[in-house]
């Protein structure tokens, strides 16, 4: 112990530093452990995972993402946007499919006066500019996008609030029958997803997607590392307090 207290003495600072050097690799232990357990933890991970209830347009600009269709078809791209419809193309879309269903099921022209009614028998009335979600969200939570007659912007409202839509000839309809069919991604969205795929940029209607997932960070393996390595360089430095200590008071470890 005396020629250790020697070297840490500064007689032999090269042989010190390198004695120094050589504990910290002796002690890197939790260095190793860290970096094991966080791989085993990424390893673990998969390659994509789900978009959060309603979060999709929250999602950072050039996120790779997978959008599966409704015909299982599988997009993989680079996420850029939420983009919203609200011309021609749109009214167009919804005009169509609008004609399709008009045998099956009310749905109010967009332009015209609606009268969306709440489970209370207050009304919610406007112009009608169309159907929107915040993805991903259930049928019923899809919004309906309604101008007032003030014209002062938009007012977005979830189905599930409103169970009515009185008709022109003040017949009542529900409501659930429209989430059905946008379950089934039969009525037109207001919202399209755009990606940029093979540097192309492409975009899909929402009532045409199934599900979008992201890709997830792995990035445990280098957390367990710096966490590891924070631990053995105090452990080192520790280490040769306590030595340097005992070579100012004198005396030895061993008492």
């Amino acid at each position: 112990m005396k020629r250790l207290n020697k070297i840490f003495s500064g007689r032999c600072p090269i042989i010190g530093i390198a004695m120094a050097v050589i504990m910290i690799l002796n002690l890197s232990g939790c260095t190793a452990i860290g970096f094991g357990i966080g791989s085993e933890i990424d390893n673990n991970k998969p390659d994509y995972g789900p978009v959060n209830e309603g979060k999709l347009d929250e999602v950072g600009h050039g996120r790779k993402i997978v959008v599966e269709l409704n015909d299982s078809t599988r997009v993989l791209g680079k996420f850029v946007g939420l983009v919203k419809d609200t011309g021609d193309d749109y009214r167009q879309r919804y005009s169509r499919i609008r004609a399709e269903l008009a045998q099956n099921i009310y749905l109010p022209p967009i332009g015209d006066t609606v009268d969306f009614r709440y489970a209370s028998g207050s009304s919610l009335k406007g112009i009608f500019e169309g159907f929107d979600q915040k993805f991903p969200c259930s049928p019923c939570s899809t919004y309906v996008s309604i101008r007032p007659w003030s014209d002062e912007g938009l007012t977005r409202e979830k189905l599930q609030f409103l169970p009515y839509l009185r008709k022109a000839s003040g017949d009542s309809a529900e409501t659930v029958g429209i989430c059905r069919l946008i379950r089934e991604g039969k009525i037109p969205l207001m919202s399209r997803i755009t990606i940029v795929n093979a540097d192309k940029l492409e975009n899909y209607s929402l009532e045409k997607v199934k599900k979008v997932q992201l890709k997830n960070g792995k990035s445990a393996k280098w957390i367990g590392l710096g966490l590891g390595l924070a631990i053995d360089i105090s452990l080192a430095a520790l280490f040769i307090a306590l030595n340097n200590m005992e070579i100012m008071g004198g005396g030895s470890w061993g008492g």
